[in-house]
């Protein structure tokens, strides 16, 4: 399956961006992070689903950046209206206290304008590039290894294992068991 799934990411021009296989007892999983041109979106997540035998689950989620998108813009536009207006009194200015001030807020404004172009971009990097994630597993029934365990084996040093750390728990409490008890003694004399 992986095969196939290399081939459909190169047919749709996108890329895989993160990969992880976990081999558990009775199968192994595959985790793949997949980046593919929104306009190859629903064809690649088509041409997954087709070759999986069983679907498990799928979820397909959406985030609208527009609000975000139109409001960083005004603010950015505003930010060099702002730039433009202190480069001008930079110009004027006579004192050399009033040119380190202004500079200095020229500094700040244009830390600001770009962080907001960098997000920006940022944006219009995940509008052009949509992110598949593929959890796929493949079960090992077949494939036992004579070496491991069986369940009930399994079974049997769990059990141990808890009733090992009951015991262990009961004696970090047993001084708290004596004074419970001692304190029951000591009240049901003083109450007769």
């Amino acid at each position: 399956m992986k095969r196939l799934i290399d081939s459909f990411v190169l047919n749709h021009q996108g890329n895989i961006a993160d990969e992880n296989l976990s081999h558990q007892t009775y199968r192994t999983e595959y985790q793949i992070t997949i980046k593919v041109p929104s306009e190859n979106f629903n064809k690649l997540v088509a041409d997954i689903s087709d070759i999986v035998p069983k679907l498990d689950r799928k979820n397909i989620q959406s985030n609208d950046v527009t609000a975000e998108f139109i409001d960083i813009e005004a603010r950015l536009k505003a930010k060099k209206v702002i730039e433009d207006r202190y480069l001008d009194i930079l110009a004027k200015a006579n004192k050399i206290s009033e040119i380190l001030e202004i500079e200095r807020k020229l500094g700040d404004i244009r830390t600001e304008i770009e962080s907001m172009e960098g997000r920006l971009k940022w944006l219009s990097s995940q509008v052009a590039m949509s992110t598949i994630s593929v959890l796929y597993y493949e079960t090992n029934e077949n494939k036992s290894d004579p070496n491991q365990p069986s369940q009930f084996v399994e079974a049997i040093k769990g059990g141990w294992a808890i009733l090992v750390s009951y015991v262990i728990g009961i004696f970090y409490l047993r001084p708290f068991i004596l004074i419970r008890i001692a304190a029951f003694f000591f009240f049901k004399r003083f109450i007769k």
